[in-house]
């Protein structure tokens, strides 16, 4: 079906000067399309966790009554005013599950890498003790990275090492900077199976393996795209995003590019926002948390 459609822009401040070229005043600003020393990425990265608490800190996901979770100091007296206040029942509440879960489907290809390693650890350290969540991240196919995702900002090193280049130095990909706990983005991307950063992206075919594999969202769920939409000419098989969009409760697509450059060039976009209820302008670290607050909306 065809959804209606919203679309959040950057800020106006932000977009202001990225267009102007001049230094952002905010690490949340700063363009992830440039390239970026990875002094400069290590800056950024110091800006995830406060963002990971202002989403924290907004009203989420309503509560209800439950035999255990946090203590309901609302309800604590009212429970007890027969016995005048004495805390004989001590009622509980948590976060009312929604069936479904939430399927996030990032492209992981060079072009896009870094704000996708910044979207991981955010959403990692967001989604935490939440509803179930399966990362499943994609180049030239779709592969499921939930376990290496969470081994990766625990900071556990994962699959083969980083292959080396003439030079005898680690091949250079984005996010070296990236370390949750130690382990940098670049060398978890360069040891993940299955996957090769620097393989021409291939949506169709990724779309066309999700949709066939057991990862696939599920009626009721939350589906979440981070990625430029760029198919270096593909076929972007847009029906295969139709039937993943069918059934789902809601779809996202965060797209870390300027809105100026959507659906130019090799990108097709436009034949996948029919299918998409939000899509995100998130070329910065802003508008990743703007992504992630309107999945967190759409938990409620």
């Amino acid at each position: 079906r065809r959804r209606r459609r919203a679309v959040i822009p950057a800020r106006r401040e932000a977009r202001e000067r990225r267009r102007e070229g001049s230094e952002p005043r905010r690490a949340r600003d700063e363009d992830l399309t440039r390239p970026l020393p990875t002094d400069q990425e290590r800056v950024l990265a110091e800006a995830v966790p406060e963002l990971v608490r202002e989403l924290r800190l907004r009203r989420r996901r309503r509560l209800a009554r439950a035999a255990k979770g946090r203590l309901w100091f609302r309800q604590l007296f009212r429970r007890n005013v027969a016995t005048e206040g004495v805390p004989f029942v001590l009622p509980w509440r948590r976060a009312r599950c929604r069936e479904g879960g939430i399927v996030l489907f990032v492209d992981l290809s060079h072009s896009v890498a870094r704000a996708s390693g910044y979207f991981l650890w955010m959403a990692a350290a967001f989604l935490r003790g939440g509803p179930q969540v399966r990362v499943v991240g994609f180049v030239d196919r779709a592969v499921d990275l939930t376990a290496e995702v969470q081994a990766w900002v625990r900071g556990r090193p994962i699959g083969r090492p980083v292959p080396l280049g003439p030079s005898g130095r680690s091949s250079p990909l984005p996010g070296e900077g990236i370390a949750p706990a130690g382990v940098s983005f670049a060398r978890w991307l360069g040891a993940l199976e299955g996957l090769d950063p620097r393989a021409p992206s291939d949506y169709g075919r990724a779309l066309h393996g999700l949709l066939d594999s057991p990862w696939r969202p599920r009626r009721g769920s939350l589906f979440l795209v981070l990625g430029d939409g760029r198919t270096n000419r593909f076929d972007p098989l847009p029906w295969a995003f139709e039937e993943l969009a069918r059934g789902c409760r809601a779809v996202l697509w965060l797209v870390p590019e300027a809105r100026e450059r959507w659906a130019t060039g090799d990108s097709a976009l436009d034949a996948y926002a029919p299918f998409v209820d939000v899509l995100v302008e998130a070329w910065n670290l802003d508008g990743l948390a703007r992504g992630l607050d309107r999945l967190a909306r759409e938990l409620r």
